[in-house]
């Protein structure tokens, strides 16, 4: 009897010391796929890019995509700069599943088509691609306090 408690006790040291040696993996950050979407009011032409896995991209615990306005602006730059559209409203759809992101692109594209007053150009993944914003460093320092002119 007083063997068989040796050995518990044993066994229960050691699965204790097992249990909180392992070291836990690393967890990844998954994929995100991404779709620019861009219309504008004034103008006829929609566009949309292909879907894209953009590595480093994160969605924060509320289920928003961090960065969503740079990536937003991203595109609408582009669009200004090399197809002339000018005011464009730009959205970004993402998912970590890209089968959810080609459904979501898919209902703005029959949208869209169905008015038949809107001309739909695709731009292709070689022509834009979405880049990973800068992370902005933080700092503890305050800055400098502005030094006011004396009057004496």
């Amino acid at each position: 009897m007083k063997n068989i408690r040796i050995i518990a006790l044993l066994l229960c040291i050691f699965s204790l010391c097992t249990a909180f040696s392992f070291k836990k993996k690393e967890k990844k950050d998954p994929t995100i796929y991404m779709c620019g979407f861009s219309a504008s009011f004034a103008d006829s032409l929609v566009f949309i890019t292909d879907i894209q896995a953009v590595e480093g991209a994160k969605i924060d615990n509320n289920g928003f995509l961090m960065n969503r306005p740079q990536y937003s602006y991203e595109l609408k730059t582009f669009l200004e700069s090399n197809k002339g559209a000018k005011e464009a409203t730009c959205l970004v759809i993402f998912s970590p599943d890209k089968k959810t992101v080609m459904k979501k692109s898919g209902k703005l594209l029959k949208k869209y088509g169905k008015e038949n007053t809107s001309i739909i150009k695709t731009i292709s993944e070689s022509e834009f691609k979405f880049t990973k914003p800068q992370e902005e460093e933080s700092t503890d320092e305050e800055p400098a306090a502005e030094e006011k002119p004396s009057n004496n």
